[in-house]
């Protein structure tokens, strides 16, 4: 089950302007990781060959969705990204990210009955409203020609991160509905030290998602 989104992700050759950017909009630096081992699983959603990557995770101090930078060692970004993102500018408004749907149908079904998004406001939209605002993002499906396949690797929005308790099973509906088209099946990762299970997967318009399935509590 899909509790909310935890962040977009946006893929930069290297963090400078970026983090600037993100420090003068009011977002703070919640915690940095160097040299993480670049999971083999990821390579069918790569466009090059990568071996680390860096991330810094920032926080928005308005209680907003976060953003994190990543940064692959090597070859400067390569592919395209799956989406455009819209940072909020008033206090309360969501964090918006725009696909290019040239399967409209399709890309509605894997937002709406495969990861529990809603009709937005108007023609197009989605949203998930999170019991923690913080987890929650708008989606809008607008008109565009794809031209090449995502990647993680690309610059700019490369994924949105959804947080789940669930992770097969949100994968095995993804996968029974027809509404996936490429995978970097499940693997387990440590990120601040938390050790979480990982999972990527594609939509119909080349939206590129992330599955994080945190550990289960126990008493």
């Amino acid at each position: 089950m899909v509790l909310g989104v935890a962040q977009v992700v946006v893929n930069v050759a290297d963090f400078g302007t970026h983090a600037d950017a993100l420090r003068s909009a009011g977002f703070t630096e919640r915690f940095t990781e160097r040299d993480i081992p670049n999971h083999p699983a990821k390579r069918p959603l790569q466009a090059r060959e990568r071996a680390s990557l860096d991330m810094v995770h920032f926080g928005a101090s308005d209680g907003g969705l976060a953003v994190e930078l990543t940064a692959y060692a090597g070859e400067p970004p390569a592919g395209r990204a799956a989406f455009e993102l819209e940072l909020p500018r008033d206090p309360g408004a969501r964090t918006r990210v725009s696909v290019a749907a040239g399967e409209r149908d399709g890309s509605r079904a894997f937002w709406g009955e495969g990861l529990g998004f809603r009709d937005g406001g108007a023609p197009g939209e989605l949203e998930f409203r999170a019991l923690r605002t913080e987890w929650s993002l708008e989606v809008a499906l607008v008109d565009g020609p794809v031209a090449e396949p995502t990647t993680v690797d690309a610059a700019g929005c490369v994924l949105v991160t959804l947080l789940t308790t669930a992770l097969d099973a949100d994968l095995e509906r993804l996968r029974d509905a027809g509404l996936l088209s490429r995978l970097a099946p499940p693997w387990e990762e440590s990120i601040d030290g938390r050790r979480l299970r990982v999972a990527m997967a594609e939509g119909p318009s080349g939206e590129l998602i992330e599955l994080l399935e945190p550990p289960r509590q126990t008493k």
